[in-house]
């Protein structure tokens, strides 16, 4: 047993005698982020498209935080909607710094990949639309 995964299972067994049911919840938020953020840098450093990596992960992060975190889930879906009106906008204002370069003349060896973008857009539309 490597040091990290004792170091996991006693910040688990702290976590769980603490805060009981609350505290299961709490440990799997953790290491559902733990594993997300591990899966967006393997992703990224394969190649994928980073503003699609981000933006996926950062609304699966959004989920399990929220959800994890709160009892009452009309209090969560109306956080999660929030995030996820923020997430547009400051997707919308990433998109166009990463845009601007393109109008300068100055990034032409590095395209944006414009069919990513229009499927995060579609993702946060269906999110708004889903009851």
């Amino acid at each position: 047993m490597g040091s990290i995964t004792l170091m996991w299972l006693i910040l688990g067994a702290i976590i769980i005698a603490v805060n009981g049911v609350d505290g299961i919840k709490s440990f799997a938020s953790l290491a559902i982020n733990f594993a997300i953020i591990l899966l967006m840098i393997r992703l990224i450093s394969m190649g994928f498209s980073f503003i699609l990596v981000v933006g996926v992960c950062t609304l699966v992060i959004l989920w399990s935080t929220i959800y994890f975190g709160v009892s009452n889930l009309d209090v969560a879906d109306i956080a999660f909607i929030g995030s996820l009106i923020v997430i547009a906008i400051v997707g919308c204002s990433f998109l166009e710094f990463f845009r601007w370069p393109r109008f300068k003349d100055l990034a032409k060896k590095t395209p944006l990949n414009w069919k990513t973008c229009h499927f995060m857009l579609a993702l946060i539309i269906k999110a708004f639309l889903s009851p």
